[in-house]
């Protein structure tokens, strides 16, 4: 309850319901097994992680949802809600099912285990629930319904009134929700010490970490289908606040949880103020109301998860992202297959650290290409790939080269080895090739670090001492600084230039000069006088 109004009051995403979920749950447990009071403990390590949120978001650490790409969240939302479906089971059938951990294998494992049991009476309870699925799923197409039509809430009635015919004039007797207590739980103290917060550093650190990912992944996901964003630092507030405050009315660790947010959606939940209203609706419940639920049907329960849960299943997302990148496809699968084999803990986690390991390998292998000139309309020369225009000119003693990142450590020699071998093939496959001048294309590269200039100084030095020169050219203003103290400090002769052109003027007039041309050069760059010109390049040429 009380975190329903922490939810409203400090939360940005209208949809995201807090609560507990179950890899929450298993986490708890597995620490608390050998707890001599278990209850306080929780309450202690929903305290400290609660805290340790609440300073998360203070400190702008929400920027860290930057790393969970669109293919992590499409991947996981979309098992994600099977996953939830598959969850339903037990309550839909009534079959005597164990509690399975979370994921769709233990789920089909303890289906089939408890398929022998198998009754009219868990029959009937599976028909009934059918057929609260297909009237949740189908009503909403009644021409004339008002969206505000609170249907969900219809059918509950509908079917407390169904089940209590069922209990009181037959024989068949779904299984209900039956007495719960009402009431408020009494204020209490979390178990609050030095001794407890290292015994509790491990399992608080892990239900943090997850819990964020989760939150953030189903607040993203509902933000983005409704085209506003979502603060996941004032999230980090709000659901530490939310946990800092529970801890003191025995509350274990919660977080953003998948099937209430979806269930939030599919009722027009629009901004966190529905939480508060859903508190108000939950303190009415816990106050007044329970025991006009006692004839509720968990299968109508199940019934109602199951149609909001489906709507997380992304069919349409899936086709579109199985027709980009390669990468794409693999963070996608990672996230879906972790998520339906272990759970949405781990499947979130499989696909942010599967997206961190593409981030670094886009840093350590870097986009690059080998340019060639291509004549535009107006008789000037452009620079193209030669891979995506093999028509593109080069020529036997100038290599162009671009690369499409910053130079730092984890590229640096990847990159050096690069232009080596593109020398190497060139002056090995084509006859009288002879490379004088390597021009790096720099129009890409807004950074360099220690790593990056040792290793153009090295680079320039092995290639002078091959009568080879070293060329920068599209430096920007930071780039060309650099490279400039680094002659300077190293007595490196070593040229950049603001424009291509230039670059492309400086090793032509040094080849007219060798051949004793001592004629003007042309105002406009034509790339051929003055160099060989070479085959066009196949089709399968260097990466673009």
């Amino acid at each position: 309850y009380q975190r329903r109004v922490h939810g409203g009051l400090l939360g940005s995403c209208g949809q995201l319901a807090v609560g507990p979920t179950a890899i929450h749950a298993m986490i708890v447990a597995e620490f608390l097994r050998s707890e001599v009071h278990p209850h306080k403990t929780a309450a202690g390590l929903a305290f400290y992680s609660g805290i340790l949120r609440i300073f998360m978001g203070l400190g702008g650490l929400g920027v860290l949802n930057n790393l969970l790409s669109h293919s992590v969240i499409s991947g996981f939302t979309s098992a994600a809600g099977i996953t939830i479906c598959m969850s339903q089971i037990r309550s839909l059938t009534s079959l005597p099912m164990q509690r399975g951990r979370g994921d769709v294998v233990s789920t089909i494992s303890n289906l089939l285990s408890a398929l022998p049991e198998l009754s009219l009476v868990h029959v009937y309870t599976c028909l009934l629930g059918i057929a609260a699925c297909l009237v949740l799923t189908y009503a909403r197409k009644i021409k004339g319904l008002p969206k505000w039509f609170p249907i969900h809430l219809t059918v509950m009635i509908i079917f407390i009134f169904i089940s209590f015919f069922f209990w009181s004039k037959t024989g068949f007797h779904p299984k209900v929700v039956g007495h719960i207590d009402g009431g408020l739980p009494p204020l209490t103290y979390p178990e609050v010490s030095l001794e407890s917060l290292k015994e509790l550093f491990f399992p608080m650190i892990a239900v943090t970490c997850i819990a964020f990912m989760e939150s953030v992944s189903i607040g993203k996901k509902f933000s983005q289908e409704r085209g506003y964003d979502i603060d996941a630092s004032q999230e980090l507030l709000a659901l530490g606040a939310a946990n800092a405050v529970g801890a003191f009315f025995a509350a274990f660790p919660v977080t953003g949880s998948f099937s209430r947010s979806a269930l939030a959606a599919v009722v027009g939940s629009q901004t966190p103020l529905s939480n508060i209203f859903c508190a108000i609706v939950v303190f009415l419940c816990l106050t007044c109301l329970m025991p006009l639920f006692y004839y509720l049907p968990n299968t109508c329960l199940a019934a109602i998860i199951i149609t909001s849960a489906w709507k997380l299943v992304e069919f349409d997302e899936i086709v579109w992202l199985w027709g980009q990148g390669l990468e794409d496809r693999v963070v996608w699968l990672a996230a879906f297959l972790a998520t339906i084999l272990f759970g949405v803990g781990p499947g979130v986690t499989a696909g942010l650290l599967i997206s961190f390991g593409m981030l670094i390998k886009g840093f350590a292998r870097p986009n690059w290409a080998v340019m060639g000139f291509i004549q535009d309309s107006c008789g000037h020369f452009e620079l193209r790939s030669v891979r995506r225009f093999p028509e593109a000119q080069q020529f036997a003693e100038l290599l162009v080269w671009r690369v499409d990142a910053r130079i730092v450590f984890a590229n640096a020699e990847y990159l050096r080895d690069t232009i080596l071998r593109l020398i190497a093939q060139r002056e090995e496959n084509q006859s009288g090739a002879n490379v004088r001048f390597v021009v790096i294309d720099c129009c890409g590269v807004n950074a360099l670090d220690s790593s990056a200039l040792h290793m153009i100084q090295k680079l320039a030095e092995g290639l002078r001492a091959q009568d080879k020169r070293l060329l920068l050219a599209y430096t920007k203003g930071n780039v060309r600084d650099m490279i400039n103290r680094l002659a300077v400090s190293s007595n490196l002769e070593l040229d950049t230039f603001l424009e291509m052109n230039e670059a492309v003027q400086f090793c032509r007039d040094i080849l007219e000069n060798e051949r004793d041309d001592c004629e003007p050069a042309p105002s406009e760059i034509i790339p051929d006088d003055g160099f060989t010109l070479l085959a066009p390049a196949p089709r399968n040429g260097s990466p673009v």
